[in-house]
């Protein structure tokens, strides 16, 4: 076969490779995102007067779906305008347009859009809002009611604020006031008068102006007036839209201590957190920190921070300190609690009976770094005898790690295991429930294998929360004793 063959050959193929490239490609179904859905739409009022307006809420999955809502005459000479108010979290694009028959959203992961529906007819009837997502379609419908007097004389005014939800840190929103006739039709040139509850409003145009809102101005209510065309007519046809922080949203603050046991005169970090409905962190929130008992040092808050800190310091002969971190909204304040609690040996409190106590029983005391072992933990109140099933033990080590940190015993006792870290040195563990508390020292070593150190804890049989049947197997170390059958305790 010449050369020139093979060529023609290979060229020919390679036609019929990209035909065939392109046919699959234009029959290929591109499936859109199964998680947009319309959910539901609803107009809040059932009937209105001709030229009135009406709200409307949808709901849809947070998708990055376009939606298009419209509205459409079901009987009568009823017909509609839709105007786009806001979405949440917000409106990827413009809100406050002139009024249409039809709405579109670059959805953008909201999940709530508002609108406002004005209502005409001279007969009467009946007009449907749709929407419109994926494919998925929900609608409301509403009566028009022929005749009825609209209320603030003839105009209509729609007032809507881009975006209306602001950084919790603060910014500007930018407000719009309209006015329709009682057809739907924008009436030309008007002139608004705007006011606010909060912050700084600037009337930028004959129809918008610039809300700012600083931190701590949580809402505002913005205001739009215009004089009434009616000359009996005594007060301007007034309407008004809100403008929020994004911090005003959250509903829970989060507090914890690290660590919640201290030694004497020790010192624990306190965090917390502002959560919205959704469990989501909200940025720059301003905390309020408050302890019953201790010394307690707030960071400064910003408008980046994610979380509030404090340091909590005890003196000797306190105890259990309760910190209470609170943030002021709208709506009234949201607070959260921790406890950090303190055990000084030797040290007399102001509790009216001695303080109970904890034994703490390790399968070996020399430890090479990353071996692990058991530890049983005996628990008794001030008086000795043993405290109700699934009290809470927490657990602290100065390095190294705890399995589980805080166990609930039975019958006194409970079992958790500790792994060394790679750190040579001493290594205290300090255990409370209540006023019970107890400690013991073990001694970690890198560089060689301890005389008496385990290979590891031996199997454990569980009875309940941790707590083994049989004690490690650990050869020199001290062992857990298993229940015997009095009071079930680790000896």
């Amino acid at each position: 076969m010449s050369r020139e063959d093979c060529s023609l050959k290979r060229a020919t193929l390679l036609i019929v490779v990209l035909f065939a490239v392109i046919g699959l490609m234009a029959n290929r179904v591109v499936t859109p995102s199964a998680d947009a859905a319309v959910t539901d739409v609803n107009i809040v009022q059932a009937s209105v007067n001709s030229g009135q307006l009406a709200d409307v809420n949808v709901d849809l999955s947070a998708a990055d779906e376009t939606i298009t809502i419209s509205v459409s005459n079901v009987d009568g000479d009823a017909s509609g305008l839709l105007v786009l108010l806001s979405c949440t979290p917000a409106c990827p694009g413009d809100t406050g347009d002139p009024a249409s028959t039809t709405v579109t959203v670059e959805t953008d992961d909201v999940t709530d859009i508002s609108l406002q529906l004005l209502v005409s007819c001279d007969d009467g009837g009946t007009v449907e809002v749709t929407a419109t997502q994926n494919g998925s379609e929900e609608s409301d419908t509403i009566d028009c009611i022929a005749g009825g007097a609209q209320l603030g004389g003839v105009y209509q005014v729609v007032v809507t604020a881009n975006p209306n939800l602001l950084p919790c840190g603060g910014g500007t929103s930018e407000i719009v006031a309209n006015a329709y006739d009682i057809n739907g039709n924008l009436f030309p040139d008007p002139y608004f008068h705007f006011s606010t509850t909060a912050g700084l409003i600037e009337q930028t145009s004959d129809n918008t102006a610039d809300l700012t809102l600083g931190p701590g101005q949580l809402t505002a209510e913005v205001s739009a007036s215009i004089a009434d065309p009616d000359p009996e007519a005594s007060e301007p046809i007034t309407s008004t839209v809100i403008v929020s922080l994004a911090c005003n949203n959250f509903v829970s603050v989060v507090v914890t201590a690290n660590p919640n046991v201290i030694e004497c005169g020790g010192t624990s970090v306190i965090t917390a957190t502002a959560r919205d409905a959704n469990g989501h962190v909200v940025k720059g929130v301003g905390f309020h920190f408050a302890t019953d008992m201790g010394l307690l040092v707030v960071h400064p808050n910003n408008a980046a921070n994610e979380e509030g800190i404090a340091a909590l310091t005890l003196q000797p002969g306190m105890t259990t300190a309760t910190v209470t971190v609170s943030v002021g909204t709208t709506l009234g304040t949201v607070e959260g609690t921790t406890t950090v609690q303190q055990f000084c040996l030797g040290v007399t409190t102001n509790s009216s009976t001695a303080p109970g106590q904890i034994t703490l029983n390790r399968s070996n005391d020399n430890l090479v770094c990353g071996e692990q072992i058991f530890i049983g933990i005996k628990v008794r109140d001030s008086k000795g005898q043993v405290p109700p099933d699934g009290t809470e033990v927490n657990l602290l080590a100065t390095s190294g790690l705890i399995e589980p940190p805080t166990i609930g015993t039975i019958n006194g006792v409970a079992n958790v295991t500790y792994t060394a870290a790679a750190i040579n040195g001493d290594v205290r563990i300090t255990a409370a429930a209540g006023d019970s508390y107890g400690f013991t020292i073990l001694k970690v070593r890198c560089a060689t294998s301890s005389g008496t150190g385990s290979a590891g804890p031996a199997p454990c049989t569980p009875i309940g929360d941790g707590v083994c049947i049989a004690p490690p197997n650990t050869g020199g170390g001290n062992r857990i004793t298993p229940p015997n059958t009095g009071e079930a305790g680790l000896k």
